[in-house]
């Protein structure tokens, strides 16, 4: 059964309503499974944030490309799932950022 939940993308939390003024929330509704997918998208996204490799191999910059389309395919992969599980007014809010090619 879904349930409503809220997905703040630039904290990487979830909440079962939003807490903060100063973040911004995306209104989902979500099963148990569907919320541990979103979930380990935010944790992949964290990982790659603060993984130590791009700044020990900052001179080889195919190394640092690689970590960016790497943060770029989970946050698009994030994103395109808030779409899908999100309401009305969460579809509007990520196709007004106009960062997904093929929203419906």
């Amino acid at each position: 059964m879904a349930e409503r939940y809220y997905v703040s993308v630039e904290v990487g939390d979830i909440q079962d309503s939003p807490f903060d003024d100063h973040f911004h929330y995306y209104e989902i509704e979500a099963s148990k499974q569907q919320m541990e997918e979103i979930e380990s998208i935010l944790q992949e996204i964290k990982m790659t944030e603060y993984d130590p490799k791009p700044i020990l191999t900052s001179l080889n910059e195919e190394n640092g490309i690689e970590a960016r389309e790497e943060q770029h395919r989970l946050l698009t992969k994030l994103y395109e799932k808030i779409y899908q599980l999100g309401t009305a007014e969460t579809k509007q809010d990520i196709r007004s950022l106009k960062i997904l090619n093929q929203l419906h």
